[in-house]
């Protein structure tokens, strides 16, 4: 793994949208993209001590030598990235994690019901 990689969980239709949306406005190639379920995937998650399971609840970025990051954190980090930022980017100045990742469990616990 050279680049920044971002695990998400490829039978989620709203999972696989927002990785379409993440690669459009990723100009440079920054990241690259794995689903949850292959075997590298599941290689870089022991690795790396990360649960296996946390790949069906949450989003995953990996950043070599530096480490790796769940839910709004990984968000955060990945949209800082972007061109353009998406106007909704200032609420990771202004809110910490914790209080962030509350939204980001209601979207993944509705999202889980709507598939």
């Amino acid at each position: 793994m050279n680049k920044p990689t971002i695990i998400y969980d490829s039978h989620c239709t709203f999972c696989t949208a927002s990785i379409d949306w993440v690669a459009k406005r990723d100009p440079n190639q920054f990241f690259a993209f794995e689903p949850s379920g292959c075997d590298q995937t599941s290689i870089w998650l022991k690795e790396r001590g990360i649960d296996a399971q946390l790949t069906d609840k949450t989003i995953i970025l990996i950043k070599p030598g530096e480490g790796w990051f769940i839910r709004a954190e990984a968000i955060g980090e990945i949209c800082a990235h972007l061109s353009p930022k998406p106007w909704w980017f200032f609420l990771f100045t202004v809110f910490p994690n914790s209080v962030l990742d509350i939204g980001y469990k209601l979207v993944s616990y509705t999202r889980r019901w709507s598939n």
